[in-house]
């Protein structure tokens, strides 16, 4: 298993992108399995599940109102607010 301390992106869909290299290349063979822990910047991330609930598009208007960029992520779970307090912590390895 492999540790990444990446430090903070400049915005998160830098982060977002970094995440998903990751996967990609665990899925590939790549990368062993790895953790990654990166500090979060300011945004929401959504589900694409999220994106098609009822007054998606006015809480996404609402978020942005905020300060906060809504981006759509990969990962399962639900809808989360982030911010310089807060981290990402992902355990990437292959589906068996």
């Amino acid at each position: 298993m492999e540790l990444l301390l990446p430090g903070r992106f400049p915005d998160a869909a830098t982060a977002y992108g970094y995440s998903r290299t990751l996967f990609e290349q665990v899925a590939a063979g790549e990368r062993p399995p790895t953790i990654s822990i990166t500090p979060s910047v300011r945004h929401v991330g959504v589900t694409r599940r999220d994106t098609r609930r009822a007054g998606f598009a006015a809480a996404v208007r609402a978020a942005e109102e905020m300060g906060y960029p809504v981006l759509v992520r990969g990962a399962g779970g639900g809808a989360i607010a982030a911010g310089p307090g807060t981290f990402g912590f992902s355990v990437i390895r292959p589906q068996e």
